[in-house]
């Protein structure tokens, strides 16, 4: 089974172009004279062709391997510099404090998130003086739940005052990067609307196939809703079948989150898989000749694709269709279907297109999960073997769930810091009941237009399927340590696994002495680096404030412990929350809910005297002249005195927490003496080491 890297065309291509691209996406390499460069080596190639072709004897393919191979770094490398907007002469950011109006294009239907509707906006213009300037960019834009009667639709051209404000980033350490994660799709910006704020100018402005699509999204899901009463299951039908996760409750998430069957939500290679045999099976009496398995794959592929564009074109769909359909091009042609370079080509066309894909966790899940089983599942799935046709199906999904654990596992402790202890379990109830539902999902679809009453009846069908499924899943969310938590990794951390893996694995195959070399050393430096990042945190003892608009959160971290914290009334609730990311971040294990003594809210932490100023405190009741080398200022306490105030108690250094309404009053009558201030709002969380 095992073929050398030569074999690979596709593959071959696939990472020159992906090295290239990593270096702008995340080392910010910008290649200069990058158009020049790969002029250049175009030139090369097409002379080593030219020349070949002639059939003059020389030897240059050294040459030519060296030149492709910098033709696609450099390409990759400036796709993603093209494809990024922030790097555009008319990008908004540059233009946005001399804007008054401001003409956008919606992209996408809205979707209720919590008390407001949500979608996504192309910039085209920006006002100043009545004075039209040409402007790129994208920006959510959230109109307010309040009485719409009807909200923009996909295509609408709407102007509106300038109240669009770029997306921040994380405020603590360890939390999401919204930022980050927007800025990938290209959208460095957000504004709330309320009805009124905005006037339509142009209506159905977008492309009539896109159109089409959502008209076809919408009545497919207000078929679904017709015909499915309980709301847990049209949650799960619409997102399983349609993508369309708006009705999916947090319970219902953290359910097939932590029980490792969070896949069968996000429509991915499964369920295009699943439509993939349907229309083999539809398709199969006119599938006879050449011609006629011509016309079957050009209608499979052509409904593919429309499936994909319903559901949204997310990385895996956009993968599993690309694969289904170079494999049925390859069937028509009778050219070799080899798995591996019809992944890489999937992977290769796809960047071309959308190099920022690669950065998506949806796109690394989807190849890492497909290549692993591919690889991995044959000699998995030989471990056992058994007469009953019923033990070797449920072993199968065993193998595949075992396989595509082994791939995506690097890339979800990175991302998700958890790993799903019960995903055999849980794998061999939700993929078969992931098929029952997308096939009855299906004919619901079909028949609720030719045939109601059986539409009503499949509708019941699946409300008990799904009723079965989640309660399993349920049970097993509930058993101890269903789910692990791990603290966070480092940057490197996916880059050691993978090359344990794919060490592992060529060793598994091949017997190749440097492939286990590679995954002894690989797992070595895991080990090492985990153990480094350990040492440091139990030596570490640092003092924290967190930005939290609600109330103060802080708290001290020494040995690899959180040892006390001070939190501001009523924020118990919420205190885990904030904590957990940021513990996760520093490698925190053990929390202990220590209160910290104080007199007239002065502490004493460590090397460390800490005053913390809020609107309760007294300041008659400390003593006339005390040494605080931190002052924290929570919510907006009044002085009457800031000058008597800084002199009677010789500050070192001031703190103003984020729910202070007006830090950089505070702000600025520190600076005036010299005295050194941060805003925990305005610069996020507040870390300083302990003496």
């Amino acid at each position: 089974m095992y073929q050398g890297y030569e074999t690979y065309s596709f593959l071959r291509l696939l990472l020159p172009l992906i090295a290239g691209i990593v270096g702008y996406l995340f080392l910010g390499i910008t290649i200069p004279w990058v158009v020049i460069l790969l002029l250049l080596n175009f030139f090369i190639l097409f002379g080593i062709a030219v020349i070949n072709k002639l059939s003059i004897s020389i030897n240059a393919s050294f040459v030519f391997g060296i030149s492709l191979n910098l033709f696609l770094f450099f390409t990759g490398n400036y796709l993603s510099s093209s494809f990024d907007l922030s790097n555009k002469d008319d990008f908004f950011a540059i233009h946005k404090n001399n804007s008054d109006y401001l003409k956008l294009k919606i992209e996408e239907p809205f979707v209720k998130k919590g008390t407001y509707y949500k979608s996504t906006a192309s910039i085209l213009a920006s006002y100043k003086n009545e004075i039209a300037n040409t402007a790129s960019g994208k920006t959510y834009i959230n109109i307010k739940d309040e009485e719409i009667l009807s909200l923009p639709k996909y295509g609408d051209v709407l102007l509106l005052k300038n109240k669009l404000f770029e997306i921040e980033g994380p405020k603590n350490l360890g939390e999401f990067n919204y930022k980050r994660y927007s800025n990938l799709k290209q959208i460095h910006f957000q504004t709330f609307l309320k009805a009124g704020d905005y006037t339509i100018v142009c209506e159905a402005c977008g492309s009539k196939l896109w159109t089409n699509i959502y008209q076809l999204r919408g009545q497919l899901v207000n078929a679904l809703i017709k015909n499915i009463d309980d709301e847990t299951s049209l949650a799960i039908t619409s997102a399983l079948l349609l993508g369309q996760k708006n009705f999916l409750t947090k319970t219902v998430k953290s359910t097939f989150a932590n029980t490792g069957a969070m896949h069968i939500l996000a429509v991915s290679g499964l369920h295009v898989g699943i439509l993939f045999l349907m229309l083999n099976f539809l398709f199969k009496p006119i599938a006879h000749g050449r011609w006629g398995r011509a016309l079957a794959a050009i209608l499979s592929i052509l409904i593919i694709w429309i499936y994909a564009g319903v559901t949204g074109f997310s990385a895996s769909v956009t993968r599993a269709s690309l694969m289904f359909s170079l494999f049925l091009v390859a069937e028509i042609v009778n050219r070799d279907k080899n798995t591996y370079n019809i992944l890489a080509a999937s992977a290769f066309l796809i960047l071309l297109y959308q190099p920022n894909m690669l950065a998506e966790v949806g796109f690394q899940l989807s190849y890492a999960a497909v290549f692993s089983i591919v690889t991995l599942y044959p000699y998995i799935f030989k471990w056992f073997v058994f007469k009953s046709k019923t033990i070797n199906f449920f072993w199968s999904i065993s193998a595949v769930s075992i396989a595509a654990q082994i791939g995506t596992v690097p890339i979800s402790l990175y991302y998700f810091q958890q790993f799903p202890t019960t995903f055999l379990f849980s794998n061999l109830l939700a993929i078969p009941a992931a098929t029952t539902i997308f096939v009855s999902g299906i004919s619901i679809l079909i028949s609720s237009f030719i045939a109601p009453p059986l539409a009503a009846f499949i509708g019941k069908f699946l409300e008990i399927v799904i009723y079965a499924l989640h309660f399993g899943l349920s049970l097993l969310n509930k058993l101890p340590l269903s789910t692990v938590e791990f603290n966070s990794f480092t940057s490197y951390f996916p880059l050691l696994m993978f090359l344990f893996f794919i060490g592992s694995i060529i060793w598994i195959i091949n017997q190749n002495r440097k492939a286990l070399w590679l995954a002894a050393l690989s797992f070595f430096l895991l080990c090492s680096s985990n153990a480094l990042e350990k040492w440091n945190s139990y030596n570490e003892e640092k003092l924290l404030v967190y930005n939290n608009k609600k109330g103060l959160i802080m708290e001290t971290l020494a040995t690899g412990k959180s040892i006390g914290s001070i939190s501001s009334n009523g924020i118990e609730t919420s205190f885990s929350y904030f904590t957990k990311p940021v513990n996760r971040h520093f490698q925190i294990n053990e929390q202990f809910n220590f209160a910290y003594p104080n007199v007239q809210n002065l502490y004493q932490i460590k090397d460390k005297t800490i005053l913390l100023l809020t609107n309760e405190v007294n300041l008659k009741d400390f003593p006339k002249e005390i040494g605080v080398d931190v002052l924290i200022i929570e919510n907006n306490p009044y002085l009457s005195n800031f000058e008597e105030f800084i002199n009677k108690y010789k500050f070192k250094e001031v703190i103003v927490t984020a729910n202070n309404n007006n830090p950089k009053f505070y702000l600025d009558q520190f600076k005036n003496h010299n005295i050194k201030s941060y805003s925990v709002k305005e610069k996020g969380m507040y870390v300083a080491n302990l003496d």
